[in-house]
């Protein structure tokens, strides 16, 4: 068979898929920046370089200036941001007609969206994607977000509603996509250490209460295709610091109710500097290249004292960690030889970091 040739225009060309970016939502003490960082620009690093720039950070010789921010949105906290396709939306309403600001970053237009039903006054709000879509859990509501219709569409771009969700949302530990696309999974823990995990079709639109245990990981976990397994931070005091990845729980109602096997990483990624005090760290899933690399990313929030001036005021570091996850011939969860590192400054802000205080997105 003949391949059709171009006509000089790109006709006949096999369109190129965009390349995705990491967009990084931090504080900068006059709103929340969007900044756009390019990995791909940063060659990789062995594990022995590795370490060597994770012991030189603190002295300043790695650090590197924060790209320019896109745009500046205001927000109580950076846990009011949410992604969804290209766009970057700001869900504590405080504009008016009930409208919330939505920032496209392939376009980098600023224009209004759909505000949840909790916008006017959110509590512990939760947001997670789910394919295409956007899941919200909050005090008031449980809601979806279909992507935006075409334009000129004369369909409106709206959320939703849910069943309301069987437990507090001030109990929310973790939480994951199941890959079937429609289905979303919470764990919950309480004061007196008991758990639960739930899970919602958002088809059906049905609440299941799955059993009396949680998953093993520090908010959000990601699928990852390659190792047939949720990945995320480990979420106990003493695992902190670690990835660790689990089983998709099957959605059979008889064998649901046994928590899913799961395994902790082999090495700490960070939390290794005991002059060093962690503000929050987060895990976006970046996918799966040709080359079988860059599956992960860990940002970290870092609030550094430097121990030899004691009227010099701490800085804080942004440090942005892509690898790769695999398990090894025995089994365990762990990285590859190659990963990069890099670390920004960050400008002084008052106040200490809060932990949700920094939202990263792949897109």
């Amino acid at each position: 068979m003949r391949k059709r040739r171009s006509d000089g225009l790109g006709v006949g060309r096999k369109a190129k898929r965009p390349r995705r970016h990491l967009y990084v939502v931090m504080d900068d003490g006059e709103g929340y920046a969007v900044r756009k960082f390019d990995l791909s620009s940063h060659r990789d690093t062995s594990d022995d370089e590795a370490e060597q720039l994770l012991e030189q950070r603190t002295a300043g010789v790695v650090e590197q200036r924060l790209p320019r921010a896109l745009i500046s949105l205001d927000s109580p906290t950076g846990e009011y941001f949410a992604a969804i396709g290209t766009k970057i939306m700001v869900t504590h309403d405080s504009w008016p007609d009930r409208a919330v600001p939505v920032f496209d970053v392939r376009t980098r237009r600023l224009s209004l969206g759909p505000p949840p039903r909790a916008c006017r006054n959110p509590r512990y709000p939760t947001y997670l994607p789910l394919g295409d879509k956007l899941v919200s859990v909050d005090a008031g509501s449980t809601e979806l977000l279909d992507p935006p219709p075409p334009k000129g569409s004369d369909v409106e771009w709206s959320w939703h509603k849910l069943p309301r969700r069987p437990f507090s949302c001030i109990a929310v530990a973790s939480y994951a996509a199941h890959p079937d696309g429609r289905t979303v999974f919470f764990s919950v823990e309480t004061r007196d250490d008991s758990a639960s995990t739930f899970a919602l079709d958002t088809e059906s639109e049905v609440w299941r209460r799955l059993g009396e245990w949680r998953l093993p990981f520090f908010q959000q976990a990601h699928f990852d295709p390659e190792l047939d397994a949720w990945v995320g931070l480990a979420g106990s005091r003493d695992t902190f610091g670690y990835l660790c990845s689990s089983d998709v729980p099957p959605l059979c109602a008889d064998t649901s109710n046994q928590p899913p096997a799961w395994k902790l990483g082999k090495e700490k990624l960070f939390c290794q500097d005991p002059a060093e005090e962690n503000c929050g760290a987060t895990l976006a899933y970046m996918g799966r290249t040709k080359a079988g690399n860059r599956v992960g990313f860990d940002e970290e929030y870092k609030d550094i004292e430097v121990e030899d001036e004691e009227d010099r005021p701490r800085r804080h570091l942004l440090r942005l960690t892509s690898f790769s996850l695999k398990y090894d011939k025995h089994g365990d969860l762990q990285t590859s030889t190659y990963r990069q590192v890099r670390c920004y400054k960050l400008p002084h802000v008052e106040g200490t970091p809060l932990p949700n205080d920094v939202q990263a997105f792949w897109m």
